[in-house]
């Protein structure tokens, strides 16, 4: 014997008692055409708060998103705040040589380095160290800016130049006024102070403490 199981179909007046009823906004309950089709009902209060709503989600969003690029921010203003090299000219045991205006050391050329390249790298570079170029080089008192420049190091830094010349400190320089890297031939060639208008100072250090041994 077959059996068969008759659903009533739902009448607009029970949609009407779902509307009425208070429904949340959603999907709704009771459907409107058979076979039953999700649909949304927002009453018209509803609307108007997603409405408001929306302003609001895009302004968090935004917040969130310059929170997420604050990092670059902060490292672009910590790089910038790093003070310039700057070259200056100062008196030492040889006489008016090139000096580093922040620490007042003596800087010198490498006779070895033919044109704008810096020859000196790994040991060497630990002996005597490159000036980097912090930003755009300045000069200081005595310095000729028209001088002034930077070559591109082997590591991709930059190194300060002179008159053409890459400049160095020393590192047995253990005072501001030492000049103990003066005419030392170390690493193939030897060391001289600079002179301010961007030449090897030759003379041999004449001042007490000096020495000219490496």
């Amino acid at each position: 014997m077959l059996r068969f199981k008759i659903h009533s179909r739902p009448g607009k007046s029970d949609e009407l008692m779902a509307t009425a009823s208070g429904a949340p906004c959603g999907r709704r309950s009771v459907p409107r055409s058979w076979p039953p089709r999700p649909r949304f009902l927002c009453s018209a209060s509803d609307r108007r708060a997603l409405t408001l709503l929306g302003p609001v989600a895009v302004a968090l969003t935004a917040a969130a998103l310059a929170g997420c690029g604050g990092g670059g921010g902060s490292s672009s203003q910590a790089q910038s705040g790093a003070p310039t090299t700057t070259i200056s000219v100062g008196t030492k045991g040889v006489g008016d040589v090139l000096m580093d205006s922040h620490t007042n050391h003596t800087l010198y050329l490498f006779t070895k380095d033919t044109g704008p390249v810096s020859t000196c790298s790994g040991a060497c570079a630990h002996s005597w160290p490159p000036v980097r170029a912090t930003g755009t080089p300045a000069v200081g008192g005595g310095a000729k800016a028209s001088l002034i420049g930077t070559v591109k190091r082997s590591d991709g830094s930059a190194q300060v130049t002179y008159n053409g010349h890459p400049l160095y400190l020393f590192v047995g320089d253990n005072a501001p006024s030492s000049t103990n890297g003066q005419a030392v031939t170390a690493f193939g060639a030897p060391w001289f102070a600079v002179s301010p208008a961007g030449n090897a100072v030759t003379k041999r250090c004449a001042a007490t403490g000096c020495s000219s041994g490496y």
